[in-house]
């Protein structure tokens, strides 16, 4: 009888609950008079959820062919704006960045105070700016970028020998010499933040504390990259029917612990006399101390999810790319050859030497996008954008997987085409809307700058260490190209979003060879045989630094970027936005836009060679780390990241796709979270360069 009573008193509730949602849906039809975004019809209680699919930045970027650039969505109580394409996103962060600069919160991650401590989740205010002050100045800014280039240059020679280790390992079993790429990308990015944080190697194999850290942030990508009900049905909140926040807290809580044991000894360390040239992020958090003395482990925790995995996911995918691209490749190889030569390592100095290494990562960013609706902002109060009507709360979602897919946008938007941003002015720094992988605005992510090194050092270093081949059976044409969704604050969305971009440039460069080719020469041209890729290097890489444009714009991380919140009513293009509007920016959609790219869907580097187009958040068309405000923090270390990383990859190893992989094959599908990875992880044949 009590097991009855129970299951009648949760059906009660939850049709009550219903029932008051189902009031709230009708009123919310009838509410306003005023114009809002067209959008499909919805069901009751539940709204547009249905729509969003298993991929919702591609179910999404279909709904534009009917209902035009922005689309309105009610996702369960939850009134939603998606952003998809450049002109849209440029109308959003130059003119109403201010208005939608709050974010939503997932359910998850509220869990333990999570949110507190997270820059890209805290909502705009005086707290946010403090946070936003602190990482730009004392971990974001370019003089500490550059002062730490050999702690990246170490990180990256350390993933070499353990992809040689593996490479060796796997043949002594009677193996191809096979490797999984993914794997090492996110190590190298997750040790990275380790080491640029916290000055600690947490993946030595005597730190027990890093090792249970590995695992626990692991769990809290997992269980962050789930959906959610709870975060459309409010009344759910409280019920956690999914388990979701429970195992959030409980993963999350394993991480604060081992973080709070790193600030205590710090703290011990500091009451000793620690050398003041020796500081780090970790010493600037206690030095602020925030309001109290949990901050630091509030604020550092965030920082390491954050950062990890969204390099390695750009990272994957642009080797992914490369693979399937043999052209790209064995361009990428000649400059990596022509710059750094046989003899040397590629180096964090050398990028801005290899141009096409740059327009691969860009490429890369342009398609494989780590975040793909970005973080959503909402509306903090009624505005009026683009015509429409948009109430306070509204979220909103910027599809950059959609804008870098975008025909308006881009020439054959879905080819990884490096090239297109070879002499191109394009940078996904948030200037430029159509390649804005990062977000823009107040709200961009402030972690680019350190991203873009990242991946392009990691890259250069991959391919200029190895040849690449596919394993057996695979090849460019029948490659997995699946998208599967993940998670990416530092340590989860900076080493996730970072690998991410290089796999999906290297699968790029597989599937293109002609793209490899280019990026080998120029490599070997600028590099020469006898040396490794430098992060200097990169300035001389246009063709590198075109192919990671092609990447961001191909694939953002983050294709909806973190949703925007609407903080009150305003008018966005002809249309009225209610407050607390969710908008989402598919850049995903924006840079695979006809409208704004030339043959948007081929990976074509060359689109950026002569182009001024960037991924800083002012070219709308290309901006995988958004803009304006909430453009991602990190961007300017992001791109040296996958830029070094990239160059690195490809300077040392000549890369072969396994057995019965071609190009043609090769599965590009991807698998959705926050941050979209290559559902197959990228599986190659590294064979070290003979120049």
């Amino acid at each position: 009888m009590e097991g009855t009573w129970n299951k009648l008193t949760w059906l009660s509730v939850f049709l009550s609950a219903a029932f008051l949602l189902l009031v709230r849906w009708r009123k919310g039809r009838n509410g306003s008079t005023r114009r809002q975004p067209p959008g499909p019809p919805g069901w009751p209680v539940i709204g547009n959820m249905l729509d969003l699919g298993a991929m919702p930045h591609q179910s999404l970027c279909s709904l534009r062919i009917k209902y035009g650039p922005v689309v309105w969505l009610r996702l369960g109580s939850v009134n939603t704006m998606v952003i998809q394409s450049a002109k849209a996103a440029a109308e959003l962060f130059k003119n109403h960045d201010l208005p939608f600069s709050d974010r939503k919160v997932p359910v998850s991650f509220t869990a333990l105070d999570y949110n507190q401590g997270a820059l890209s989740l805290n909502n705009y205010g005086p707290y946010w700016r403090t946070l936003r002050r602190l990482y730009s100045t004392q971990l974001m800014v370019n003089k500490r970028i550059n002062d730490t280039a050999a702690l990246r240059q170490k990180c990256v020679d350390n993933m070499i020998k353990w992809i040689e280790e593996d490479a060796r390992g796997s043949l002594a079993r009677g193996g191809s010499g096979e490797v999984k790429i993914s794997h090492f990308l996110f190590l190298m990015s997750f040790s990275l933040l380790g080491n640029l944080m916290l000055s600690r190697d947490l993946l030595d194999s005597q730190s027990e504390e890093g090792h249970e850290f590995f695992g626990a942030t692991n769990k809290v990508m997992e269980w962050g990259g789930k959906p959610n009900v709870a975060d459309f049905l409010p009344f759910l909140k409280w019920l956690d029917p999914l388990g979701i926040k429970r195992n959030m807290v409980r993963d999350m809580g394993r991480a604060m612990k081992v973080i709070e044991g790193f600030v205590k000894e710090r703290m011990q360390e500091r009451q000793l006399g620690r050398d003041k040239a020796e500081q780090d992020f970790l010493d600037a958090l206690l030095d602020y101390r925030g309001e109290g003395k949990e901050e630091p482990d509030k604020i550092s925790e965030p920082c390491h999810i954050a950062g990890s995995d969204t390099t390695s996911s750009t990272m994957e995918w642009t080797m992914a790319e490369l693979l399937r691209n043999p052209n790209s490749m064995r361009k990428l190889k000649e400059e990596l050859d022509h710059v750094i030569g046989p003899n040397r390592k590629v180096e964090e100095s050398d990028i801005n030497e290899l141009p096409y290494l740059q327009a691969i990562v860009k490429e890369a960013f342009r398609l494989h996008p780590a975040a793909p609706l970005l973080l959503p902002r909402n509306a903090v109060q009624d505005t009026d954008y683009m015509g429409y009507f948009i109430p306070k709360d509204t979220q909103v979602f910027v599809n950059v997987w959609a804008i870098g897919r975008d025909q308006d946008s881009w020439d054959d938007p879905l080819s990884f085409k490096p090239e297109r941003f070879l002499g191109s002015n394009i940078e996904y720094k948030g200037q430029h809307y159509e390649l804005i992988p990062f977000g823009s605005g107040r709200r961009i992510c402030v972690g680019y700058s350190l991203a873009h090194r990242v991946v392009q050092l990691g890259l250069a270093t991959l391919l200029h260490s190895f040849d690449w081949e596919l394993v057996c059976n695979v090849t460019p044409e029948n490659m997995d190209m699946t998208e599967r969704m993940g998670i990416t604050e530092m340590f989860l969305a900076g080493s996730d979003t970072t690998s991410s971009t290089m796999e999906w440039t290297m699968a790029e460069l597989l599937r293109n060879p002609n793209s490899m080719r280019k990026l080998k020469e120029e490599l070997d041209h600028v590099i020469g045989p006898n040396r490794k890729v430098e992060e200097s290097d990169i300035n001389e890489l246009p063709y590198l630094q075109a192919i990671v444009k092609e990447a961001f714009r191909l694939h953002p991380a983050a294709p909806l970027l973190l949703p925007r919140n609407a903080v009150q009513d305003t008018d966005y293009m002809g249309y009225f936005i209610p407050k607390d509007t969710q908008v989402f920016v598919n850049v995903w959609a924006i840079g695979r836009d006809q409208d704004s790219w030339d043959d948007p869907l081929s990976f074509k580097p060359e689109r950026f060679l002569g182009s001024n187009i960037e991924y800083k958040g002012q070219h709308y068309e290309l901006i995988p780390f958004g803009s304006g405000r909430r453009i991602c923090v990190g961007y300017s270390l992001a791109h040296r990241v996958v830029q070094l990383g990239l160059a690195t990859l490809l300077h040392s190893f000549d890369w072969e796709l396994v057995c019965n992989v071609t190009p043609e094959n090769m599965d590009m599908t991807e698998r959705m979270g926050i941050t979209v990875r290559k559902l197959v992880p990228l599986t190659a044949i590294p064979k070290r360069r003979t120049v």
